[in-house]
């Protein structure tokens, strides 16, 4: 009797042991198809929904968005009524009623056309309620196109949360350095519970060719920390053949919360722009 008792309790150790088991290698998967207690942000540059193979398709960029489970996104090179390529949509809407957010449009470029006003630039998709919303323009001299960097504060449990998200000049660098100084003379003060995030379209001061076309980002770190940095990230390419351009900055208070920053790298992220989103996650 007592060695049954003995054979039934080492059965059942084991298959608690083996349950553990394939629950952490059940965890230890993609850590964008799971949801954790955390904040998740992400920054995505969408191309206005064409995707690397010609496509044109704004429902996988809504997929990708879905799938990782996000809270507040950033977006960039964002199309509303800006003509046939984009089908004339309103994409920060359609994509807001889509994934059940709440949104802001800022628009860097605004042309009067026949078929109505044609805006492009950046947005922001919430899950939470944004309180108020502020467009700042950004340094252009004649012939560049236009930059803008829009500022939503979010209420997130009870708290505002000062959000930003950018997309700067993709030809000058002097030009960079001067919309990056624009940026950092509109942030809050105090800085705190703030997050700057965007296509900043220059690599980071590690990985850079010279210390002046990494200036920009150098930069930003004076008042922000790197959550890729933060989170000891390893691969960090996020638009193929320019390394790491796509960065999410947190004020130095919600250094120590974040939790993880990754590059989403996955078949539908690889074809739906021709950018990766990068997600970060935040202790709230």
């Amino acid at each position: 009797m007592f060695s049954r008792i003995i054979s039934r309790g080492r059965f059942f150790f084991i298959a608690v042991m083996m349950l553990v088991i394939v629950l952490l290698i059940g965890c230890s998967g993609d850590p964008f198809s799971r949801r954790s207690s955390g904040l998740r942000v992400m920054t995505y540059n969408i191309h206005h929904g064409a995707g690397t193979d010609g496509k044109h398709d704004l429902a996988r960029i809504a997929g990708v968005i879905a799938a990782a489970e996000c809270d507040v996104i950033g977006l960039q090179e964002v199309d509303n009524n800006f003509g046939a390529r984009s089908g004339f949509v309103d994409q920060a809407k359609w994509l807001a009623e889509k994934l059940d957010m709440h949104h802001v449009f800022a628009p860097a470029i605004s042309s009067k056309t026949d078929a109505g006003l044609q805006l492009y630039g950046n947005a922001i998709l919430s899950r939470y309620p944004i309180v108020r919303s502020t467009l700042h323009k950004l340094s252009a001299p004649a012939g560049v196109e236009p930059r803008v960097c829009l500022e939503a504060i979010i209420q997130i449990g009870g708290l505002d949360y000062t959000f930003m998200v950018t997309h700067l000049d993709h030809k000058s660098n002097t030009v960079r350095i001067q919309q990056t100084a624009d940026i950092l003379k509109a942030i809050p003060h105090p800085l705190e519970r703030t997050v700057l995030m965007g296509d900043f379209n220059c690599q980071p001061p590690d990985s850079a060719r010279d210390s002046k076309t990494a200036e920009p980002i150098t930069r930003v770190l004076e008042k922000f920390e790197d959550s890729f940095v933060l989170s000891k990230t390893s691969y960090s390419e996020s638009f193929e053949g320019e390394g790491r351009i796509d960065y999410i900055f947190v004020s130095p208070d919600l250094a120590d919360n974040v939790l993880s920053n990754a590059v989403n790298h996955t078949e539908a992220t690889a074809v739906a722009s021709d950018h990766l989103p990068v997600v970060m996650e935040i202790r709230e």
